[in-house]
């Protein structure tokens, strides 16, 4: 934790142990707690934030209702997307693209009006993120995770499929975590998806970084279960 954010900030030390301190007579330790240790609790009770009032985030896709167009197995689709101004005023906005057969993806020209506004693991905390998949191998679940200071990053589990409860693979390292500039933005150290789907067998998971962008990215679907069984 100390090797990502040290060059981030300055003299971070003391605001990781003054967040700790507001909470310490709660924790009940058998003895006493290193300094690391008391920094790490500190963090998990702290978070990045930017002073930007604009974001874009929360990106779902589903079929397009036209697939007119479509190329041959391929999908069009309808990204919905999550868009905040000035004032924390809300909207939802869309973009349609088309998934081609090996996976490629290309997104429609923006209106002029939303081009404008698009160009402006270790767990404390987890989540799914969008509905489980059905698989041969089980139900894939997308999810997140939260870290110290705040940093979110998107993993993978796989479930039974006649019995949900039974865990049966879960990723060691994430799928997706902040890199480079996708640690700034509106909400800083933030990777996630609220909606993925599978097609011609690669997984397609829309993701936004940092509440300032949107991305997609595909990987081969085999490789991700076969990947989630060996962690068994």
């Amino acid at each position: 934790m100390r090797a990502e954010f040290d060059a981030r900030h300055y003299d971070i030390e003391p605001l990781l142990m003054a967040h700790f301190k507001k909470f310490h007579h709660l924790v009940g330790a058998q003895r006493p707690l290193t300094h690391e240790r008391k920094m790490l609790l500190g963090s998990v009770f702290s978070g990045e934030y930017a002073l930007e009032s604009t974001a874009i985030f929360n990106p779902s896709m589903v079929p397009h209702h036209d697939q007119t167009n479509a190329p041959d197995g391929g999908l069009r689709f309808i990204m919905s997307l999550r868009i905040t101004g000035e004032g924390h005023i809300s909207s939802i906005e869309f973009r349609a693209g088309t998934m081609e057969h090996d996976g490629e993806i290309t997104i429609d020209p923006a209106s002029r009006d939303m081009k404008r506004k698009l160009e402006s693991i270790q767990w404390f905390a987890a989540s799914n993120c969008g509905s489980p998949i059905e698989t041969e191998a089980g139900w894939l679940v997308i999810t997140h995770g939260v870290g110290p200071m705040r940093k979110y990053c998107i993993s993978a589990a796989l479930l039974d499929l006649h019995d949900p409860t039974i865990v049966i693979g879960r990723l060691a390292e994430p799928l997706l975590s902040p890199a480079g500039n996708e640690r700034d933005g509106y909400v800083p150290n933030v990777v996630y998806s609220c909606g993925s789907r599978v097609h011609n067998g690669r997984l397609i998971l829309p993701y936004a970084i940092g509440d300032r962008a949107s991305a997609i990215v595909s990987m081969e679907l085999s490789d991700l279960l076969e990947a989630l069984l060996k962690s068994c």
